[in-house]
């Protein structure tokens, strides 16, 4: 493994393996209105549905019951890769696992930064960032796709509920990033991008930074 530079590469090592030739399956998707983007139609945008979580011993079974490895083997090693790339994360590395992607920490500031005062005590992790590969994704095109009538629409919350939660944010926190916006308030990324807009018109917040990726400051009521 590299001692240097920015980005730490991380290799599997040759084992036997007896897996099946690789056969995508099938993603859910469903297909939900944009409103009040053109007020004589309305737009529709399509997004994934997922159908839960697969966790490690799941994964641990299946690569052991393919592979020359025990379950303990695999468990071992499984817990030992997490181990290894959070060191090289904390080392301020990139991480590239071959056949998956790139790995990298996102940083915060718990203050205000309006000058050189802000220090390491003031910066928090929070995040960690994934770019798949080319390659995976080129693999998941040959997935087939099935509408479902599951749905992932935004929950109903009302302004009052949404400006509560954003003072009880900003009572610890000195920014807001739509990615936090949208996980406390359970709102999809279109709503919630939508909503922080209408807190900047209403002068509930203030906007900085890069376009590509706004910081979000509280102004008040």
């Amino acid at each position: 493994m590299a001692d240097c530079g920015q980005t730490s590469n991380l290799s599997i090592i040759n084992i036997t393996l007896t897996f099946k030739p690789l056969t995508m399956s099938t993603i859910n998707y469903e297909i939900y209105p944009l409103s009040g983007l053109h007020p004589d139609k309305t737009d529709y945008c399509v997004r994934a549905v997922h159908g839960g979580t697969v966790d490690a011993a799941t994964i641990a079974r299946e690569i052991q019951s393919s592979t020359t490895l025990t379950d303990g083997d695999v468990k071992a090693a499984l817990s030992a890769l997490s181990t290894v790339v959070k060191r090289h994360l904390s080392e301020g590395k990139s991480v590239h696992l071959d056949g998956f992607g790139h790995f990298k920490v996102s940083l915060r500031c718990t203050k205000k930064m309006t000058d050189e005062t802000v220090n390491g005590k003031h910066v928090q992790v929070s995040g960690v960032s994934f770019r798949p590969e080319r390659a995976m994704l080129r693999d998941l095109q040959d997935c087939s796709m099935k509408r479902t009538k599951a749905t992932l629409q935004s929950k109903e919350v009302s302004e009052g509920e949404l400006l509560t939660m954003l003072k009880e944010y900003f009572a610890t926190n000195a920014y807001l990033r739509r990615t936090q916006f949208q996980y406390m308030t359970h709102l999809t990324k279109w709503m919630a991008c939508r909503k922080l807009s209408e807190f900047v018109s209403q002068g509930v917040l203030r906007k900085e930074g890069p376009r590509n990726a706004p910081l979000y400051l509280w102004v008040g009521e």
